[in-house]
């Protein structure tokens, strides 16, 4: 898939595609197939795929699949809306029909990669908005995402910061787990001193 990443080759996503679509596959080699296929297919916007990744994730049953493998799964799904910001909400709107820990991962992830780098301030207090709720595997995803949207705009990244300084000492853990990762998305190529102190300081926090 990483050979082939961004190509939009059909032969290749063809060779794969009957894992999503075939049941009985297990949690770890569908998220793989689902990232795969997003990569390869990465801002197309190809409806087929959508429509089939949307169904499977809708069809899954929490107990079926692992948390560690959601992220994987979901991913896959929003790497094909890459840089295609409003054209996601019909998405949304079929996900949001039924709330599971997969769809809710899926909504963050779609946001994320749809809104990846524009500094839309709308979508980063959306997500903001979320991390508040109750804890949840998807706060995780919204904390990358606001890292995600920000990125390449300095006052979303200074804003992103803060907020993940107050996640740091308040948050729900899934989304507290977050940060260290969503924090260097703020710096990319470019170390800040204080940045750097904090990853340190999180790296040798005993606090459980």
């Amino acid at each position: 898939a990483i050979a082939y990443a961004g190509s939009g080759r059909k032969d290749i996503v063809k060779l794969i595609k009957p894992i999503i679509t075939t049941e009985g596959v297990t949690a770890r080699l569908l998220s793989f197939a689902s990232l795969a296929i997003g990569l390869i297919y990465i801002g197309t916007m190809r409806q087929g795929m959508i429509t089939k990744l949307v169904e499977k994730i809708k069809s899954l049953v929490e107990t079926e699949i692992d948390d560690r493998y959601v992220p994987l799964l979901c991913l896959g799904l929003g790497l094909i809306f890459f840089g295609h910001q409003n054209k996601c909400e019909s998405i949304l709107q079929i996900l949001s029909e039924k709330s599971t820990k997969v769809t809710e991962f899926a909504k963050v992830a779609i946001i994320s990669c749809a809104y990846a780098g524009t500094g839309d301030v709308e979508q980063i207090q959306k997500l903001i908005r979320l991390c508040l709720s109750d804890d949840s595997l998807h706060h995780a995803a919204a904390i990358m995402g606001i890292s995600v949207i920000a990125m390449g705009d300095p006052i979303g990244c200074q804003m992103a910061r803060r907020f993940f300084e107050h996640v740091l000492q308040y948050g729900k853990v899934n989304a507290r787990l977050a940060v260290p990762i969503a924090l260097a998305l703020t710096s990319i190529s470019h170390p800040l001193p204080e940045l750097v102190d904090t990853l340190h300081r999180i790296a040798h926090d005993t606090d459980k």
